[in-house]
């Protein structure tokens, strides 16, 4: 299986094929150019991806000043897209998080979760790193397989204490 990232600096070919986008595990950890990439590989393709896996970094805010990577109103476009206008049979999402610096990440944004909520149609959905101690059971009623990658234990356990009250 082929892996490619999705960003401006590495592009990768257009492919009009269905077959390349359907057998391509895809990584998005910048959610503006996430959407950009989409309306260029245009619908069939978009419809054919099966495979992604997306990295929601610990700097997560909503400033209306900054824009990219870390502003959630574009993750959370991003997820309202792969959840109307994709098949996506596997995804991964990865939440980091730096709590010592204020920064709790897109693990505690309930609209983000709740967006990953309405992909119904996921066979297999992992979920990583640092999220509100809610959430799998939430998730785990609305996808066929959970599964839930623990990279750092007693990280999340601190993160699950200072994080609370985030049932979707």
């Amino acid at each position: 299986m082929e892996q490619t990232w999705v960003r401006d600096a590495r592009p990768f070919p257009t492919i009009p094929s269905p077959q390349y986008y359907s057998t391509t595990l895809f990584h998005i950890d910048e959610p503006d150019q996430a959407l950009r990439w989409l309306d260029k590989i245009g619908g069939d393709n978009v419809r054919s991806l099966t495979k992604l896996r997306l990295w929601v970094g610990a700097v997560y805010h909503d400033d209306s000043l900054v824009f990219g990577k870390g502003d959630k109103r574009v993750w959370r476009t991003l997820f309202s897209r792969l959840a109307t206008m994709t098949h996506i049979r596997e995804l991964v999402v990865s939440w980091d998080a730096e709590l010592s610096m204020g920064h709790p990440g897109g693990g505690a944004d309930l609209g983000l979760v709740r967006r990953l909520g309405r992909m119904d149609f996921l066979e297999r959905l992992t979920i990583g790193g640092y999220f509100a101690k809610e959430w799998p059971g939430y998730l785990g009623d609305r996808v066929m397989d959970l599964r839930i990658d623990d990279w750092d234990g007693q990280g999340m356990a601190e993160y699950q204490k200072r994080v609370t009250d985030l049932s979707p």
